[in-house]
């Protein structure tokens, strides 16, 4: 199921600091209240057609692009669209590291 402006937008919890674009895309957070970590949708800036979102991926513990079906990336949209996951990765790990640090020796997070 495609996720679209009108299923998430009503849920969307965090303000959109962490938006962002390049120069053919933009990235736009969308996420769930429910969700604990964070989702981004992926449309282009001319038409504002959906191409896809970027949400974490457990087994990789990373955040990673999940393309709409039928969609096709030259290589700058790629470098973009890796270089902004990589990015999300780094804060949401850092993160988790400063949540750990507060937390009294013996105790975890949940």
């Amino acid at each position: 199921m495609r996720p679209t402006r009108e299923s998430f937008g009503r849920t969307r919890t965090r303000k959109a600091e962490t938006d962002g674009e390049s120069r053919w895309i933009r990235f736009i957070e969308d996420t769930p209240s429910a969700w604990v970590t964070r989702y981004w949708r992926v449309e282009a800036k001319q038409g504002g057609l959906f191409l896809g979102g970027i949400k974490w991926w457990g087994g990789w513990r990373k955040y990673c692009f999940f393309p709409e079906q039928a969609t096709i990336f030259e290589k700058d949209c790629l470098r973009d669209i890796a270089d902004f996951c990589e990015a999300q990765t780094f804060i949401r790990q850092a993160e988790r590291s400063l949540e750990k640090a507060k937390q009294p020796h013996g105790t975890q997070a949940g």
